[in-house]
């Protein structure tokens, strides 16, 4: 349900003109990302290309004609990019760098520069799954204390951006325009520990916190009538037969405590 919710906020904000960069999975970004590579841009970072490149492509797709009238601004990642890039648009930085493994990383990092320092569009980022950054990272190279250390998030050149906008190891100004929605995920195998750290660091940044609750049994009710008519699960199969068995919705309710993803899978043959 709240995986749902944020999928809906992500929905209204791009229909209503903003941009926005969706990171559903945080959890999977920390454990099972591509490789990890050391920059050759940015010292003492490394580089996951595949990962900024997949970040890129989504601008791209969702974005791509309002990142045309956006001009790069800020000298120090203009400097980094190819020549050809350097007197662009957004737009042009974002194309070349989810093509190019080469240029993915520092077109990554200038495109999240920009979107943040600029003002014609309201910029979200927008996590779920947040607490997973307070977890255990899980990325290791050579370079980096002989592999014996896992690198920091924040070293990760992909994920840096994300983490200081307020959050994270390097504290830095908020986006000039717009904000950062982190919603907490309660059933990844995420320590308690990182998610109450997480939790500490939205409160110290005054963040608005909203609880996605159960379903009610209306919701509830409401929820099942649907994966009826689509056919999902069971309920393509026996259908009506479940819906008009009180007994039925009453186990089911207490099975799953009206929790949506439960409801889901408990309905899955």
């Amino acid at each position: 349900m709240k995986s749902v919710a944020i999928s809906t906020v992500v929905a209204a904000a791009r229909k209503e003109g903003s941009i926005v960069l969706f990171v559903p999975n945080v959890s999977k970004l920390r454990s099972s990302g591509k490789y990890v590579e050391p920059s050759t841009t940015h010292s003492k970072m490394f580089d996951v290309p595949l990962l900024s490149m997949s970040f890129l492509q989504q601008l791209y797709d969702a974005h791509g004609d309002q990142l045309e009238d956006l001009k790069l601004t800020i000298e120090k990642n203009i400097a980094l990019l190819p020549d050809d890039l350097q007197s662009g648009t957004l737009r042009d930085v974002v194309k070349t760098g989810k093509d190019s493994i080469d240029v993915a990383d520092v077109a990554f990092i200038a495109t999240m520069s920009e979107l943040m320092t600029q003002d014609n569009f309201a910029f979200y980022t927008i996590f779920d799954e947040y607490n997973s950054w307070f977890d255990s990272p899980l990325y290791y190279h050579m370079d980096y204390k002989g592999a014996e250390t896992p690198i920091p998030h924040y070293l990760i050149s992909a994920f840096q951006p994300m983490l200081t906008m307020g959050f994270g190891e390097n504290n830095s100004s908020l986006m000039k325009k717009g904000g950062i929605i982190a919603a907490i995920d309660k059933t990844r195998p995420v320590k308690r520990s990182a998610t109450v750290a997480a939790c500490e660091q939205l409160e110290a940044e005054g963040a608005l916190e909203v609880s996605v609750g159960r379903y009610s049994h209306t919701e509830f009710d409401h929820i099942l009538s649907h994966y009826e008519r689509v056919g999902i699960g069971k309920l393509r199969i026996y259908g009506a037969d479940v819906l008009e068995n009180e007994e039925e919705i009453a186990f089911l309710r207490m099975l799953t405590g009206c929790i949506g993803s439960k409801l889901l899978n408990s309905i899955i043959i």
